[in-house]
């Protein structure tokens, strides 16, 4: 592109100014310096202006190929699809005034790549749907039928235990009956007379009169 531009204005100094010297007096001189420079600079838009002032004022096709540039550069850098528009417009009046058939075939290529331009610019945005996750299927768990066969015990409730009683007991009343008996037996043998030896109340034995 800058290298089509600097034959451009190569082609559009030779065509309009001629020489250098003549290059002074042309109508539209200053204005065309002016654009020169913007665009060198990037300010395409005070470009295509000035372009377009000198175009005014000397009616050289030449610098429509100036004009069309700097719009369709000045899209490049705002996005607007005017611009594209207006580039588009320049260069079909380019090619319809050109004298070269070099430069007629410039202007139809350049109006078709900005044709496609426009209509890129105008398709609305592709938005990519969103992706839908199918949430997982539960299936319900089986319901199981109780067997007719089948007997449920009832609960068995526990028995409070009674103490058994003990078998002990009759053998003690036994055993203390038997001792009162030996207890009672020893106290009647030691009261019935006999021969046991006399005492006297002091203690001393008296012998036994026969």
């Amino acid at each position: 592109m800058l290298a089509r531009l600097a034959v451009g204005c190569a082609f559009l100094i030779a065509a309009l100014f001629g020489s250098p010297l003549r290059a002074e007096e042309a109508p539209g001189a200053d204005d065309y310096h002016q654009g020169q420079a913007a665009y060198e600079a990037g300010n395409f838009g005070a470009a295509a202006q000035s372009f377009e002032k000198a175009y005014l004022a000397s009616h050289k096709a030449a610098l429509l190929w100036n004009i069309a540039q700097s719009y369709r550069r000045q899209y490049d850098i705002e996005g607007s699809v005017a611009s594209l528009k207006r580039a588009l417009v320049v260069y079909r009046n380019f090619g319809e005034l050109a004298q070269r058939p070099e430069e007629r075939a410039d202007a139809a290529k350049a109006a078709a790549e900005v044709e496609a331009l426009i209509a890129a610019a105008s398709q609305p945005p592709v938005v990519a749907a969103p992706v839908v996750t199918a949430a997982p299927v539960i299936a319900p768990a089986p319901v199981v039928a109780p067997r007719a066969d089948v007997v449920v015990a009832p609960p068995v409730t526990a028995t409070p235990t009674q103490p058994t009683p003990s078998r002990r007991w009759p053998w003690v009343v036994v055993g203390v009956a038997a001792a009162v008996l030996i207890v009672a037996g020893a106290l009647i043998v030691g009261l019935t007379p006999g021969d046991s030896t006399p005492m006297t109340a002091g203690g001393n034995f008296m012998p036994t009169l026969k």
